[in-house]
C-alpha cells in the first residue's frame, strides 16, 4: 500500500505542462509527464539538450546529450553569455528517461513514430521562474540589485533589468515590474 501511495505522488508531483512534439508529416505527440532535474554538484547555473525519439507507445527511446552550457554573465544588451561546459550532460541525460508523452498520431489518426526530438533541462540556482528555458538570475543581478539605494528607486538613475522576471505566487505586473527587496531564494 506504501509503495502504490508513494508512486501515485511521484507520479502527480512531476506531471509536466503538455508541450507538443510534431514533424512534418503531421505526427504529434504531448508530453505528458517530466521529471524536476536534480542540482548538478557544482554551483553553476545553465542547460542540458537532449535529442530522442517518441515511440508509438509515447516512451522516449534513443536518448542523447547533444550540448551542455554553462550560464556565466550578462552581454551588453542583457542576454546571458553561455560557455560550453560538462556539468549538466549526465544529470539531463538520466533525466530524459523520464520523459513520458501521449502516443503520437498521424492527422488520419494513425500510430506513428517521432524522431530526433529535442528537450532542454534548465538548472537553476535561485527559484526563479521564467518562460524561456535560456534565461536565468544571475549573482550579479542579485548584488546589482542590492547595490540600488532607496533613493534612486524608480528613478530614472536606477539600473535597468533587461529581462523579465516572475516571481513564484506574486501577481502579474501591469506595467514594468517592481522588483521584491530579496528575491525568493532557494
Amino acid at each position: 500500500m506504501r509503495f502504490i501511495l508513494i508512486s501515485i505522488c511521484f507520479f502527480f508531483a512531476f506531471y509536466g505542462q503538455a508541450s507538443t512534439f510534431k514533424n512534418d508529416e503531421g505526427c504529434t505527440s504531448k508530453l505528458l509527464q517530466t521529471t524536476k532535474v536534480s542540482p548538478s554538484n557544482s554551483s553553476r547555473q545553465g542547460y542540458g539538450i537532449i535529442t530522442f525519439d517518441i515511440m508509438a507507445d509515447g516512451r522516449a527511446s534513443n536518448i542523447k546529450t547533444i550540448d551542455s552550457q554553462c550560464a556565466i554573465s550578462r552581454n551588453e544588451d542583457g542576454s546571458i553569455l553561455f560557455k560550453k561546459c560538462p556539468f549538466f550532460k549526465k544529470s539531463s541525460y538520466a533525466s530524459g528517461r523520464y520523459l513520458k508523452f501521449s502516443k503520437p498520431k498521424n492527422i488520419d489518426g494513425s500510430s506513428c513514430m517521432l524522431a530526433d526530438q529535442q528537450y532542454i533541462f534548465s538548472y537553476h540556482k535561485y527559484r526563479v521562474k521564467f518562460d524561456d528555458p535560456k534565461q536565468f538570475l544571475l549573482s550579479d543581478d542579485i548584488a546589482r540589485r542590492n547595490d540600488r539605494s532607496e533613493t534612486t528607486r524608480g528613478s530614472d538613475s536606477s539600473p535597468v533589468y533587461p529581462f523579465p522576471i516572475e516571481y513564484p505566487d506574486a501577481p502579474a505586473p501591469s506595467s514594468p515590474p517592481e522588483l521584491p527587496k530579496s528575491p525568493d531564494l532557494l
